[in-house]
This record gives C-alpha cells, structure tokens and sequence, in this order.
C-alpha cells in the first residue's frame, strides 16, 4: 500500500457517496453502512500520523508538504462526513475535543 493509494481509495469513496443521488432501483447502496467506518479510520489514521511527524520528525514524512495530496483529502472527505453526519458528527467533536480539549 503507498500513500497515494489511500488518497485514491478516499476519493473513490466519496464518488460513490456523491453518486446516491443518481442510483435507480429499489435496492439499498448499502453505503450509510462502510462509510462512517471507512471516515473514522481515515481521520485515525491521520492523527496518528500526525502524532508521529511530531514525535519523530525524521522518521515519517510529513503529509502536510505534499499540496496536492492535502487538497485531494480536503475535497473527498467532507463529502463522505456529510452523507453520514448523524453518526460522524459525535465521532468528530469527540476526537478534536479531546485532540484540543
């Protein structure tokens, strides 16, 4: 996996959500279901990794220098956290509250 590949799979995601709309058939997408997972463990994942830039600066790149990369995830993922707000939205608050609580 490289670091690319996550920012891909994240903008695959929110493609799908933003696709809903436009789904014709009875049968459900199923996605309410994968993506408020698939958002908290991207924004675990990032705060860890930020954990670790701050730690060991060394030792892991730091995202925030890659533009292109930051704005591909600034673009995707509020996409997915608004289709699933009802169950993001207390997941969000409580992380950054404790993050800068």
């Amino acid at each position: 996996v490289t670091r690319e590949s996550h920012f891909f799979l994240l903008q695959l995601w929110g493609r799908l959500v933003s696709s809903v709309p436009y789904l014709k058939g009875d049968r459900p997408s199923r996605l309410e279901v994968y993506v408020p997972d698939i958002a908290q463990t991207f924004v675990q994942s990032r705060l860890e990794l930020a954990k670790g830039v701050v730690e060991t600066p060394d030792s892991v790149e730091d995202p925030l220098e890659d533009d292109e990369m930051l704005v591909s995830q600034l673009e995707s993922l509020p996409v997915l956290v608004r289709s699933s707000y009802e169950k993001l939205g207390p997941f969000l608050v409580s992380v950054f509250g404790r993050v800068f609580g």
